[in-house]
C-alpha cells in the first residue's frame, strides 16, 4: 500500500516535470517526503528522495535534483544507516542522473561542482560508519563517474579518487587518453607525477603501506603498458622513477636520496615533483616533512633547553 502511494508520487512528479511545472513538482515532493519522514515510513522516503533527485537532474533541473539527494544523505545519517549495496545503489543512481559534460565545462563548473560535493558527502557518512571495506571500490565509482562524465576537466578530483581505489588498470587508462592528448615529450612526467602521487597516498594500514605502495606503484606502470601496448619511455626521468619504486620497496631511504642527487637535472623539468618526492619520504619511509637545518637547529635548541 505504502509502495503504490510512492508510485502515485513518482508519477504526479513525472506528470508536473513533462509540463515543465519543476518548482511545483519540487515543493509536492519535499511536502510528501517530510510526511513520510513525521510517519517513520522511512524506506518510502529513501525510494522518494532518490527518484524524486534523478527525475529532477535528468530533466536539467539541478538545483531541485541536488536539493532532494542531500535529503537523501541526510536521511541515511539520522536514521544511521549502514553502508551496504542497497544504500550505496540509490546513491550511485541519484549521481549517474546528473547532467553530462557540455563544451562550456570548466574545472570549477556548477554541475561538476555539485556533483563533487554530493559524492564528498557521500564519502563522509561512509567514512563516519568506518566503512573501511567499501570505500576502494567507492572511490573506483566516484572516479570513474567523474572521468565518464566530465572528462580531464575534473581530473585533479578523478585523480584523487583513483589513487584510493581498487582500481589501478581503471587509472592507468585514464593516464594513457590524457597522454595521447599531450605532448609526447610529456609521456615520461605524466606517468612519474602519477607514481609519486600514489606512493604520497598514505595507505589504511600505516605499516603495510611502504610495500604496497610500491607493488601498485608496479602495477600501475605494467596495466599502462598493457593498455598501450608500449614500452614505458626511455628517458632519465622515468628510470628515476622505477628505480625509484624498487629503493621504496626496499625501504631504503638512503638508495631514494642517492637516486635524487644522481637524476637531479632531469627532475628540474618539473619543480612540483620535488614535493612531491618530500611526501613520498614521509608516507614511505618514515621521514618527517619540513625537515632539514631549520629543524635541526629546532632540535638541538629544545634539547638544550630540557638538559
Amino acid at each position: 500500500m505504502a509502495e503504490s502511494g510512492v508510485e502515485k508520487v513518482l508519477q504526479k512528479l513525472r506528470t508536473n516535470l513533462e509540463a515543465g511545472s519543476y518548482y511545483e513538482a519540487q515543493q509536492m515532493f519535499k511536502t510528501v517526503y517530510h510526511r513520510y519522514r513525521s510517519r517513520k515510513l522511512y524506506a518510502d522516503s529513501y525510494t522518494l528522495a532518490e527518484e524524486g533527485a534523478r527525475l529532477q537532474l535528468e530533466k536539467g533541473q539541478l538545483n531541485c535534483g541536488v536539493e532532494l539527494a542531500k535529503l537523501l544523505l541526510e536521511a541515511y545519517e539520522a536514521d544511521d544507516l549502514e553502508v551496504n549495496d542497497t544504500t550505496l545503489r540509490r546513491i550511485w543512481n541519484v549521481l549517474h542522473a546528473f547532467p553530462q559534460a557540455s563544451t562550456s565545462d570548466a574545472p570549477g563548473s556548477c554541475t561538476a561542482s555539485e556533483a563533487t560535493q554530493f559524492i564528498n558527502a557521500t564519502f563522509k557518512w561512509a567514512t563516519r560508519k568506518q566503512a573501511h571495506a567499501a570505500l576502494g571500490n567507492m572511490h573506483a565509482q566516484a572516479a570513474q563517474f567523474l572521468w565518464d562524465t566530465y572528462g580531464q576537466s575534473q581530473l585533479q578530483a578523478i585523480t584523487m579518487h583513483f589513487l584510493r581505489s581498487d582500481n589501478l588498470p581503471g587509472f592507468a587508462s585514464v593516464l594513457a587518453q590524457c597522454v595521447s592528448e599531450a605532448h609526447p615529450d610529456e609521456e615520461d612526467l605524466f606517468l612519474t607525477r602519477a607514481v609519486l602521487q600514489l606512493l604520497s597516498t598514505p595507505a589504511q594500514d600505516p605499516a603495510a603501506c611502504r610495500k604496497a605502495r610500491a607493488a601498485d606503484a608496479t602495477e600501475l606502470l605494467e596495466s599502462y603498458q598493457a593498455i598501450t601496448r608500449q614500452a614505458l619511455p626511455d628517458t632519465p626521468v622515468m628510470h628515476f622513477t622505477q628505480l625509484l619504486v624498487q629503493a621504496v620497496e626496499r625501504e631504503s631511504l638512503t638508495l631514494t636520496r642517492l637516486l635524487q642527487k644522481e637524476y637531479r637535472l632531469s627532475l628540474q623539468r618539473d619543480p612540483a615533483l620535488q614535493g612531491l618526492l618530500d611526501k613520498v619520504e614521509a608516507v614511505c619511509l618514515g621521514v618527517k616533512q619540513g625537515g632539514g637545518m631549520g629543524n635541526i637547529l629546532s632540535d638541538m635548541l629544545k634539547t638544550l633547553a630540557e638538559g
